[in-house]
C-alpha cells in the first residue's frame, strides 16, 4: 500500500473511530426532559401485527414540522430519535414486538434533528422512558466501497425508502447508505456505521441462493450475506474491535392509546 493509500486509510479509521465513539457522548443531552415539544401528538397501538411488504414500519418526517410512524416498533422510535441501531439497545422483549401509530406536529416548520429531540421528549412522557449509557467493547463493522465501485445505481424517484426482505436476499429501493448500514446491522447483529462517502438514495439488491447452492458447507446468514454484497454490490464490510455506547432502558411502560 501505497504512502498515499496509507494516509487515506488512517483518515478514514479516525473518522470511523470517532462516529463510534465520539458521537454517541452526545446522548448525555436530555432523555426527553428538554423544552423542545410537539404541539399536539397521537399514540395508538397497531392494528397491524407485523412488519410485511403491504404494511412495512414507517418513519416519514415532514419540513412542515410533521412526523408521521406507521406500525413502529418502539426500538424503532427510540434509534430514530437518538440516531442509533437497534444493537445497541437493551431493555424488554415488547420493544422490538409491540407496535404503534405516532401522528405528531410541531407548532410550525422545523428541522428534522429538533423534531427527534421532540420525539425524546414523547418517549420520555408518554412511554416513561428512562435509560442510562454503557460502554463496552464490541466487534463493530465499516461499510465500505471495493476499489472497482459500487455496481448499483442512483434511484430516479423521490419519497421514503421500500425496503423488502425476501427468502433469499434483499430487494431495497430509494435507500440511503446510512439507512442500508442500519439494515444491515439488524442482520449481522453488530452495529455498522456507512463509510461508503455515497451520498443520495440508490436502488439495490442481493439475493443468497446462488451461494447456498454452491457452497460445500454450511455457511451462517451473515457470512453469504456478506459474500454477496461483495460481489454483487462492490460492497464490503471491514470489523474494527472499539468501545462503542450502549443505551440500556431502565424503565419504560406501554402508553395510554389518544
Amino acid at each position: 500500500m501505497g504512502r498515499s493509500a496509507r494516509a487515506q486509510a488512517a483518515v478514514r479509521i479516525g473518522l470511523f473511530l470517532f462516529y463510534m465513539i465520539c458521537i454517541p457522548l452526545a446522548w448525555c443531552q436530555s432523555q426527553g426532559t428538554g423544552l423542545l415539544r410537539f404541539e399536539v401528538a397521537s399514540v395508538k397501538p397497531s392494528r397491524v401485527v407485523a412488519d410485511t411488504d403491504n404494511n412495512p414500519e414507517r418513519i416519514e418526517s415532514s419540513p412542515s414540522g410533521r412526523l408521521t410512524m406507521n406500525n413502529v416498533r418502539v426500538i424503532s422510535c427510540i434509534k430514530w430519535a437518538y440516531g442509533i441501531q437497534d444493537s445497541q439497545i437493551s431493555g424488554p422483549g415488547w420493544l422490538a414486538s409491540d407496535r404503534y401509530d405516532i401522528i405528531a406536529q410541531a407548532s410550525g416548520p422545523i428541522a428534522e434533528d429538533q423534531l427527534k429531540l421532540m420525539m425524546r421528549s414523547l418517549l420520555a412522557e408518554r412511554f416513561k422512558l428512562g435509560f442510562h449509557q454503557e460502554r463496552k467493547e464490541r466487534t463493530v463493522y465499516a461499510l465500505v466501497v471495493l476499489k472497482n465501485g459500487p455496481k448499483f445505481r442512483k434511484s430516479e424517484e423521490e419519497g421514503p425508502n421500500n425496503i423488502r426482505r425476501t427468502q433469499v436476499g434483499v430487494i431495497a429501493e430509494k435507500i440511503s447508505m446510512p439507512e442500508f448500514a442500519d439494515l444491515l446491522s439488524n442482520q449481522v447483529g453488530s452495529p455498522i456505521t456507512d463509510m461508503t462517502g455515497l451520498k443520495g438514495r440508490f436502488d439495490l439488491a442481493f439475493d443468497l441462493r446462488q451461494y447456498v447452492l454452491t457452497e460445500s458447507k454450511p455457511m451462517s446468514i451473515s457470512s453469504l450475506m456478506m459474500q454477496a454484497m461483495e460481489e454483487q454490490l462492490g460492497l464490503k464490510l471491514q470489523p474494527a474491535q472499539v468501545a462503542i455506547e450502549f443505551l440500556i432502558v431502565d424503565h419504560i411502560e406501554r402508553p395510554t392509546a389518544n
